[in-house]
């Protein structure tokens, strides 16, 4: 019996661990799939951003769309959510095969937070992720002239 209750335990410990190791740099990341390559995805958000510049972060905060370094595998793109005064961080990637772009939406911080990034699927409750979610399709994706796969 000791030895059922041990094992039990370790089962249930090892379940609540796995989130710990959680593959990936962005593991809890919401992903959006587009048949199209990467430049032209990017593009579409550069011309969204000229079209509504309340979409654009504040100058003066450092938040620079583009490639970390020349070898990055991520594009990262900032958008402010004026509504809730939030910087949402963003990225593009081409996917695995080449034949679609993942869209990520990561994190979203207040805007005069000095770091303390929240991350989409993790650090919100239920409701809180839900509606993030939805405003950032509202606000970003649903204004694409593509749709996602």
């Amino acid at each position: 019996m000791k030895k059922l209750i041990a094992t039990a335990f370790i089962v249930i410990c090892l379940v609540f661990a796995c989130n710990m190791f959680s593959a990936g740099s962005f593991p809890y990341a919401e992903i959006y799939q587009y048949k199209t390559n990467k430049d032209s995805l990017i593009y579409m958000f550069e011309l969204l951003k000229i079209s509504d510049s309340s979409i654009l972060v504040p100058e003066g905060y450092g938040f620079d769309d583009g490639l970390r370094d020349a070898s990055g595998h991520w594009y990262y793109i900032y958008f402010y959510n004026k509504r809730r005064d939030e910087i949402m961080l963003t990225w593009v990637r081409e996917g695995i095969d080449n034949t679609y772009t993942n869209f990520a939406f990561v994190a979203v911080k207040r805007r005069e937070d000095v770091g303390n990034w929240k991350n989409i699927n993790k650090d919100f409750d239920r409701s809180g992720n839900k509606a993030r979610k939805a405003e950032f399709k509202a606000l970003i994706l649903d204004r694409l002239p593509i749709v996602e796969n």
